[in-house]
């Protein structure tokens, strides 16, 4: 069907490399144009790429459907175009800054969501490889890109593959050290002949499944829903499992939502497939009009509501507030889930950018029954702000805390339509999160956040529940068990002078005995100290998120950790005179320091046996010249 040779390029280290590849044009090469005069077949098409310094081009049968200039105002970027198997139509062209954390981790999800089966285009303009972590050069090589763990600053990519099938072509610019000598490589151009998948051997594109064929045939992103080999995917057609205790029945689940309808359908599958779901009771609330969202939610049969508001509907002061334009979205969603399942009692908020753990309704059906029961709680979440990979391992464990932690979480209607004060109320935490968020940006999220607390955030895989001991979470036995933990003879109160970042301020495998530190906290907004302390350990530290009465909860690898605000919290007195209590930051540039410090702290708290089941989790700062890992797991270069 193609005709196929070797192309060996020429790297900076010497050797020769053999890159498979089917009709490549570059410099000194002549085109052979033979194939498309010998095509065949109606369902046939020609792919042509170009990438280069000023330029990243797609043409499909010789029409342009892709052009980035440098000259138009293009960055220097990592192109990903994703065609149709069977029509041969662009369904999605993304670019992305690899030269940045965010855009590097972004390209992750979005690969990972394309359907096997789909025709993958990537390209460069002007550069991609400076700063492409390992991660990603290794991701791109299992969908058949090997010439990315070759990729150099200025080099230059084009490839064409089938997702999960063959690389239909993978070449690249010779590497002629331009690191050092300010030269750009020359430019790649390959050009291929695919043959259309046929309509009867795509199990979608049948006329029994018209809904999700109108959905496949314009959208990208949605897996094995749009995989032509699978007749019937669960999430379709996947029966609901009852939960062993049946604390959800008057509980609905409400699902705030933007228009990403890729990161809306990830959201849902892991709702839809575990046990306790009744899709009946789902909402999602869609702050806009979008097509594409919409069609997702009608294929799947969950119900949904649109809010028409815009910012020429909000006073003219708060027009340029994000928090404002989604608090109105918040409240205007959940009155709508309570006037739409006016038998709720209860209700279950996620957002679009939320993964919901295997056991998360277990969580909360064996949680619900302290709002009923204790009233100085409002709400029960799944997400522990503290919560990192070096930082919780337990799964039974759970807190109170005075703030609210949101990414997916569980109130009364009652307090809904009370008049919103939480009069010192508190929430229920898990130690481990039932919830992962996963959004890169955002209002309130940018890449530097995201990596340094977001992509190593710990999440429950357990498939199999859990018993948790919910009755000491009631106000009473909550705070006898720490009074009793406080003042067991066997607990430390760490006497350190070292600085909070000194390697042996917090010891990782104190486990005979829980330990006591001791930090600065006049009110309960004051973090400056906490922001010494949490930031020197890996610890969200921009404000005092995740305490119960001045007090924070956390593991220090296998070190159980108890951090008191003094004077602040109401424990206080029980630190003795003689502990030194971590002071606010001693010179000025030093919380500077600390900031720069936080954004590396997944290559600092290194949690080796968790690492892999993050799989856009970013572990170094550049990798200029590919890494990867051995047989023994070993760096290699």
């Amino acid at each position: 069907m193609y005709t196929r040779f070797y192309l060996y390029t020429v790297l900076g280290l010497g050797c020769l490399l053999p890159l498979f590849v089917t009709h490549v044009r570059g410099e000194g090469i002549n085109i052979d144009e033979t194939l498309r005069a010998t095509a065949e077949s109606s369902r046939q098409i020609s792919i042509e790429v170009k990438s280069s310094r000023t330029i990243f081009a797609v043409l499909v049968n010789s029409k342009l459907i892709v052009n980035c200039s440098s000259s138009g105002g293009c960055p220097p970027s990592l192109h990903v175009v994703v065609l149709c198997q069977i029509t041969g139509r662009l369904l999605d062209h993304r670019s992305f800054r690899t030269s940045l954390y965010t855009e590097s981790m972004a390209l992750h999800p979005f690969l990972e969501s394309i359907a096997p089966g789909r025709i993958l285009i990537v390209g460069v303009l002007a550069d991609a490889g400076l700063n492409l972590p390992s991660v990603s050069r290794n991701l791109l090589k299992n969908f058949g890109i090997s010439s990315a763990s070759f990729l150099e600053f200025r080099n230059y990519l084009a490839a064409v593959s089938v997702v999960g099938g063959h690389t239909l072509a993978d070449s690249i610019s010779p590497d002629i050290e331009t690191r050092f000598n300010g030269l750009y490589c020359p430019p790649v151009t390959v050009d291929i002949a695919f043959v259309l998948t046929q309509k009867p051997s795509c199990a979608w594109a049948s006329p029994d499944q018209a809904k999700r064929g109108r959905l496949c045939l314009q959208s990208v992103g949605y897996g094995d829903l749009c995989d032509c080999s699978v007749t019937a995917p669960r999430i379709l057609f996947s029966l609901p499992q009852p939960l062993s205790s049946p604390g959800l029945r008057d509980t609905s689940v409400l699902i705030i939502a933007g228009n990403r309808p890729s990161s809306l359908y990830r959201c849902l599958h892991t709702l839809l497939m575990q046990p306790g779901i009744v899709k009946h009771k789902f909402l999602v609330s869609i702050d806009g009009h979008y097509a594409a969202v919409k069609a997702l939610l009608e294929l799947l049969e969950i119900s949904y509501v649109q809010n028409s508001q815009t910012v020429e509907d909000f006073p003219e002061d708060v027009r340029n507030s994000s928090g404002y334009k989604i608090s109105q979205h918040y409240i205007f969603s959940l009155e709508h889930v309570f006037e739409r399942f006016p038998d709720s009692k209860k209700v279950i908020v996620m957002e679009e950018d939320l993964l919901a753990s295997p056991d998360m309704f277990d969580f909360f059906s064996q949680t619900s029954w302290l709002l009923d029961a204790d009233h100085s709680l409002y709400c029960v979440s799944a997400w522990n702000d503290l919560g990192a990979l070096h930082t919780s391992r337990d799964l039974t464990e759970l807190h109170r805390v005075e703030t609210h932690p949101g990414y997916g979480w569980l109130m009364k209607k009652s307090f809904f339509e009370s008049p919103h004060v939480r009069a010192e109320r508190e929430c229920v935490i898990p130690a481990v999160s039932r919830t992962f968020h996963y959004g890169l940006t955002g209002a309130h999220v940018n890449g530097v956040l995201t990596q340094a607390h977001f992509a190593g955030h710990l999440m429950s895989a357990s498939e199999v529940p859990v018993t948790l001991r919910t009755e000491r979470l009631l106000q009473i036995e909550y705070e006898q068990d720490l009074y009793d933990l406080l003042q067991h003879p066997s607990t430390v109160f760490l006497n350190s002078t070292l600085h909070p970042c000194h390697h042996n301020m917090l010891p990782k495998n104190f486990t005979q005995f829980p330990l006591v530190v001791a930090f600065t906290m006049v009110t309960s907004e004051d973090y400056t100290a906490w922001a010494r302390l949490g930031g020197c350990h890996g610890l969200w530290q921009m404000d005092t998120r995740g305490h119960h009465r001045g007090l924070f909860r956390f593991h220090y690898y296998n070190t159980s950790v108890l951090a008191i605000g003094y004077p602040f919290s109401e424990y206080s007195w029980m630190v003795p005179p003689h502990v030194h209590v971590v002071r606010t930051f001693d010179v000025e540039h030093e919380q500077h320091d600390l900031n720069a410090l936080v954004s590396k702290n997944r290559q600092r708290f290194r949690v080796p046996d968790l690492e892999p089941f993050i799989s856009y989790l970013l572990l170094e700062d550049s990798s200029p010249r590919p890494v990867f890992l051995g047989s023994n797991r070993t760096a290699v270069t």
